[in-house]
């Protein structure tokens, strides 16, 4: 019984000081290893969470959560930082994301002491920071888990899949379908002069979102992930079937702002098609037209809410003419300089609204006038470089053909996502979507280099050959492995 004990302790004492120190190392290195496993699931989780919100019906329990999302993004992010030793680098559309939530929050407080309205810690207060929270976590992950970029897109396929598909079947009538549209709608049903427009019935779909531009949002996004497989190859009779099954349910949301952002796409995906392979792509290309045509004449009656539009007579125009654009007339005229503050009562908490000097009860569904309602000149300064920066650069790493196909593609959806959100703000409040606003982010986060790359990149710029590396260059591109 006592043998085993004293085995064990003559071994220990048999060792040599140099097994010890490598026994000690093999040690540390397998903590770090599980540490690190456990922060990845951590960060995958808080990057889950905005995916999964996404998709259930608008309630005050989904966003209040965000708060919570946020802190434990926030933990996250720094103790992985600190126990794995990952850089941790801001590009520039965050840096003004982040100025424009701190200017925004500066003008809720004028606003609380020079006209005396309520500044509590409303959603307005801090949504713009939890996109900034997924960018971090996201690119730390990123980083060091190489295969993230595959299971995220998956994972964005397969939500925007059930979402469209669903949206399918609302267009079509079926009746499950168009109960599950009276529970996501619930609180639009109540907002709206027209209850019709959205609820039983309608012929617009809206899937798993709440608005149907959103549908056309996610639409457009899932043909963006199987688009960009151009970039590389051809794609098979399934991916085009998909492709075009996300292209037709944008079309069926009816969202008429978003069209712009459909033909766009519909017409890169043709060119596409063709530019990767003439003699299939011209096949795809009458498949895809007849297809497309097709559809529209069948469903040609439930698209009249769309092919009917008289920009002239149209009441949704009227009304944001008249109504909901006139208080950010007023607001902006007063003051132009700081606005309001970011009051949830020109976006999100209508219900509530008691009309005021200020606020209607009405969105303003624009979204450059609500910045400038919120926060002034200074707000939409500070937006704008978000847009033409986040474009320019996504551009520009997807005509670097030096780059892995993975970067490349992320590029693609970069420039699709911000574009999206451009069209969006000329007859909505695009950016006000938190959620949506996070899967931007994550977009962006994992279309910066992970380690292997920035470590190929390395030896690419000062052409370093395998085997004859500086000591310097070697150890410089170890802390980014």
């Amino acid at each position: 019984m006592e043998q085993a004990p004293l085995r064990a302790k003559i071994d220990r004492a048999a060792q040599t000081p140099e097994q010890l120190r490598r026994r000690m190392e093999e040690g540390r290195l397998v903590s770090l290893l599980r540490s690190t496993r456990v922060l990845l699931y951590w960060n995958f989780i808080n990057i889950g969470f905005p995916l999964l919100f996404m998709m259930l019906p608008p309630s005050n329990v989904v966003a209040s959560s965000l708060r919570y999302l946020m802190l434990s993004s926030i933990l996250c992010a720094i103790i992985t930082w600190w126990r794995l030793g990952i850089p941790i680098k801001l590009i520039w559309p965050i840096r003004f994301l982040l100025l424009l939530q701190v200017w925004l929050t500066v003008c809720s407080y004028l606003a609380s002491s020079q006209l005396a309205r309520t500044n509590d810690f409303e959603t307005s207060n801090y949504f713009l920071i939890a996109a900034v929270m997924c960018f971090i976590n996201a690119a730390l992950i990123g980083h060091v888990w190489h295969e993230y970029r595959k299971w995220f897109l998956n994972a964005l396929l397969v939500l925007f899949g059930v979402s469209c598909g669903i949206g399918v079947l609302q267009f079509i009538k079926v009746p499950p379908a168009l109960i599950l549209q009276n529970i996501y709608n619930a609180r639009i049903i109540e907002l709206t002069a027209d209850p019709n427009a959205y609820g039983y019935g309608s012929v617009r779909a809206t899937g798993l979102a709440s608005w149907p531009e959103w549908l056309a949002f996610q639409g457009i996004l899932g043909w963006g992930i199987i688009g960009s497989r151009l970039l590389r190859r051809s794609l098979v009779p399934w991916e085009f079937v998909l492709a075009s099954f996300f292209l037709f349910s944008a079309l069926i949301a009816q969202s008429r702002v978003m069209y712009v952002s459909l033909g766009v796409c519909t017409l890169t995906f043709l060119y596409m098609l063709i530019k990767r392979d003439p003699k299939f792509g011209k096949a795809y290309l009458t498949a895809f037209v007849v297809l497309m045509v097709g559809l529209v004449i069948v469903a040609g009656e439930r698209l009249g809410y769309a092919t009917q539009t008289n920009l002239a007579t149209d009441t949704t125009l009227q009304y944001r003419q008249e109504i909901g654009w006139r208080q950010a007339y007023d607001i902006i005229e007063e003051r132009p300089w700081t606005g309001i503050g970011p009051d949830d009562r020109l976006v999100w908490t209508l219900s509530r609204v008691i009309p005021d000097r200020y606020t209607q009860g009405t969105m303003i569904d624009n979204g450059f006038l609500l910045l400038l309602s919120w926060g002034g000149l200074p707000a939409l300064a500070l937006y704008l470089p978000i847009i033409v920066i986040g474009m320019l650069s996504s551009i520009q790493l997807l005509r670097n053909r030096k780059l892995s196909f993975e970067r490349r593609q992320m590029a693609f959806l970069g420039a699709l996502a911000v574009g999206l959100v451009l069209n969006n703000m000329m007859f909505n409040n695009g950016f006000t979507h938190f959620w949506m606003n996070c899967v931007i982010a994550t977009i962006g986060a994992l279309a910066m280099p992970n380690s292997s790359e920035v470590t190929q990149e390395l030896k690419s710029r000062y052409h370093i050959l395998r085997g004859r590396q500086t000591p310097d260059a070697i150890s410089y591109a170890a802390t980014t492995e």
